[in-house]
């Protein structure tokens, strides 16, 4: 079997084609890179868009969480905010947040597109403005535009879906819009979520995330570190880790944080 032993400078064979191709593959790769069209430059942009600073909701008159507001969500047992990790694949080829997208949590704690959740009804009805009550339906949604209106999804885990580290129920960001993206708000004590019921939520709480199909609660796994391209960051999963009093531990435990409020 023949083969060519020699490079495009070696002027033998058919040299003139060889040396033309490279030529125009220097040319097509040189106008890619000035309009930024090279898959570095587009992961770059966009990777860059979804770090941009945003402002979160302010915190409502009357203490409360609305349906609407634009919040972070802050996990006490990892100290980090649950976001959107596109993979460097996956954003070379997007112009915005695509699904499925992974849910991990940062110790980056600038509000910005990938961190940035907005409240929204699950029964597609405009609920803006309006408060958002103890086992009340909702979903988290990420912003529009770069944002994708991503919908925080889960389902049960089975042989062949399921968390990719810790193997538990996974937490990811959809396009979807059905029952796997719909969540409720439960306080962290059992003995008072009869009586809480329907209540309005207030701001400032430690809360229970808690899928309503499955009736797991969102945790940040301390245990399941993992690089992205944005840095070290937790693995985010829908499962109740209970401590021996039936508790749900601190890694079930979130708060949600609105415009000039502290993480800590």
């Amino acid at each position: 079997m023949s083969y060519r032993t020699y490079n495009p400078a070696v002027r033998i064979g058919n040299w003139q084609e060889d040396v033309c191709l490279e030529e125009e593959k220097l040319k097509d790769f040189l106008e890619k890179k000035e309009r930024g069209e090279l898959l570095t430059d587009r992961a770059y942009n966009l990777r860059h868009h979804i770090l941009q600073k945003i402002d979160l909701s302010s915190p409502a008159d009357d203490g409360y969480i609305h349906f609407g507001d634009i919040v972070c969500l802050y996990n006490v047992g990892t100290s980090s905010i649950a976001s959107a990790n596109m993979s460097d694949i996956q954003m070379h080829n997007a112009q915005q947040l695509e699904g499925p997208c992974p849910l991990t949590s940062s110790k980056n704690f600038e509000p910005c597109i990938r961190n940035a959740f907005q409240i929204v009804s699950a029964d597609n009805v405009d609920r803006t403005g309006e408060i958002l009550h103890f086992e009340q339906h909702f979903c988290l949604s990420t912003l529009s535009g770069i944002g994708g209106q991503l919908k925080l999804y889960s389902d049960r885990a089975t042989f062949i879906k399921y968390a990719k580290y810790s193997r538990l129920q996974d937490a990811t960001l959809s396009a979807e819009s059905n029952y796997q993206c719909e969540w409720k708000l439960l306080v962290l004590e059992p003995k008072q979520r009869l009586i809480m019921e329907g209540m309005p939520v207030p701001i400032g709480q430690k809360l229970l995330i808690n899928h309503c199909k499955s009736n797991q609660c969102l945790a940040s796994l301390p245990e399941y570190t993992h690089r992205t391209s944005f840095g070290r960051e937790f693995e985010v999963v829908a499962h109740t880790h209970y401590d021996p009093h039936k508790i749900a531990r601190d890694i079930n435990h979130w708060n949600f944080i609105y415009a000039g409020q502290s993480c800590n």
